[in-house]
């Protein structure tokens, strides 16, 4: 969708007085933006403010691809704030179109499922993903064979108590369930929705979590740069804010880091060779923006250039501390 096609949207819905349906993706996509970082909600939020209109629910509330409603803001009875609740939609694993199988499916194409993708698991619901009655795994068909059975049935391997959760349930329950039961199965209007494993939450939180440990690295490396290097006037002088706070290295800002080092004089004083103070400090700036995403949730986190410029930043920062 470009900003044209949103326009028409958006008139569209002012003129008729009605809702129409749309996705986070298609929404910030008319912008040439793919992410939910602050600065892009900027944007969005002034456009939809600017033309009276809002969404249902709030685009950071379901997962990219989610349909929301487009409507006019004017006839709302009420404007519709962030969920502060971090829900199970909003993450890629429960909005995967899951892999199935039936109870009169056979065991060999069980197998073979949850081989060729590297499944633990299967839910077992009718033709069209509906009406779950339970899941296989190869905890369950091991078990069965210890049993003595010896059916090629799925039904047979079948274990019918499933822990079952809403798109719409909190996060943080869905956390603890998987990590009391190994996984979750996801259903809406009766509907197969996805799954949720402990290897799901895991690459989740590393997405999110990841930037936060680079982040705390670079700054821990920078006041290690200029720890003892100036007077506490000079850091002073340097920061924008308070400069009253400054009592130390680490009361500074990040922008108060790149403010000192800016500084050919400043920057002089940390003795290093063959080290660009300008490249270093567009590289820095960069972090700073970087920063500025990481602490606004994001349930997309950072693009891959985001947390290449974070990684290799750190890495040039443990070789410049190594010179000290």
């Amino acid at each position: 969708m470009d900003k044209n096609s949103l326009d028409a949207l958006v008139n569209q819905v002012r003129n008729d007085h009605s809702a129409i349906s749309i996705t986070p993706r298609d929404l910030f996509g008319a912008f040439g933006l793919s992410r939910r970082t602050s600065g892009n909600c900027w944007i969005v939020d002034k456009y939809l403010e600017e033309r009276e209109v809002f969404v249902s629910p709030h685009y950071n509330d379901v997962w990219i691809d989610t349909p929301i409603e487009l409507k006019e803001k004017t006839r709302a009875t009420r404007k519709i704030a962030k969920d502060p609740i971090q829900r199970i939609k909003i993450i890629p694993a429960a909005n995967n179109d899951p892999v199935c199988v039936q109870n009169d499916s056979s065991l060999t194409t069980a197998i073979t499922l949850m081989q060729s993708h590297n499944f633990s698991q299967l839910p077992i619901t009718d033709g069209n993903k509906r009406n779950l009655s339970g899941y296989i795994s190869w905890d369950s068909i091991s078990n069965a064979i210890f049993r003595g059975v010896t059916s090629e049935m799925v039904k047979d391997y079948k274990i019918s108590d499933c822990v079952v959760m809403s798109p719409n349930d909190s996060l943080i329950e869905a956390m603890t369930k998987v990590h009391k039961h190994d996984f979750v199965i996801i259903v809406e209007n009766n509907q197969v929705k996805g799954i949720i494993t402990q290897q799901d939450l895991s690459r989740q939180f590393l997405n999110w979590t990841k930037p936060f440990i680079l982040l705390e690295e670079i700054e821990n490396h920078i006041r290690q740069l200029i720890d003892g290097k100036f007077q506490l006037e000079e850091l002073r002088n340097a920061c924008k804010g308070e400069a009253d706070d400054i009592n130390c290295v680490d009361d500074m800002s990040f922008g108060d880091y790149i403010a000192l080092l800016g500084n050919e004089e400043r920057w002089n004083k940390l003795n290093l060779k063959y080290v660009d103070r300008g490249l270093v400090i567009a590289k820095l700036e960069e972090v700073r923006k970087i920063r500025n995403d990481v602490m606004h949730f994001d349930p997309e986190g950072l693009t891959r250039d985001q947390c290449t410029t974070l990684e290799a930043t750190a890495q040039y920062l443990r070789i410049l501390s190594s010179k000290l």
